[in-house]
């Protein structure tokens, strides 16, 4: 990942690897992994829209592909994807409020190999993949005796316009922890 700091906006690009890790056998139930490489590039930024930098709209977008799946030639169709948010800091830009989203799209058909036909995939409509979501975030850090012990962010995301995936609302809550220095 790289990333670039300007005065009125930062920048980041990267690329990941997801590794087929976790148990997986093509065709049992029990499976913990996915059993196929992914490779997914990305970029965004965060723009800060006052000189103070207390008002921030952030976008990243991705692009995921994937591989065959481990003893199979069944491929999963390319995703792409576009999340972020806007916010307001607050405490010396320590807090920040704002509302975020996301929307999720195959770009590119599944490819079941031999296990389904075509005409059977059509039916089904499996290529159609979409989904959108936005809710509200919150950030803001925990500190005990002036040391930083932890980052918390906090969002809730109501899905809508859902089309050949799962359908649900999402509760997400993600703690970040310093290592090393002096977290201060």
């Amino acid at each position: 990942m790289l990333g670039w700091h300007k005065e009125r906006a930062d920048f980041s690009a990267g690329v990941g690897i997801y590794a087929p890790t976790g148990d997986f056998e093509f065709g049992a139930n029990d499976n913990v992994g996915l059993g196929m490489w992914t490779f997914e590039l990305f970029g965004g930024t965060t723009v800060f829209l006052d000189r103070a930098k207390s008002w921030n709209l952030a976008a990243v977008a991705s692009w995921e592909t994937h591989g065959e799946k481990e003893g199979s030639d069944q491929q999963v169709g390319d995703i792409v994807t576009l999340e972020g948010g806007l916010g307001k800091s607050f405490a010396e830009g320590a807090v920040n409020v704002g509302v975020a989203y996301f929307g999720q799209w195959k770009v590119s058909s599944d490819d079941f190999g031999s296990e389904l036909t075509s005409d059977l995939a059509a039916l089904l409509e499996l290529d159609d993949h979409r989904v959108f979501g936005a809710g509200p975030e919150i950030s803001f850090p925990i500190v005990a005796k002036q040391r930083l012990i932890a980052s918390v962010s906090a969002r809730y995301l109501f899905d809508f316009g859902s089309r050949s995936t799962t359908e649900g609302d999402t509760l997400y809550v993600g703690f970040t922890f310093p290592f090393g220095g002096s977290g201060s």
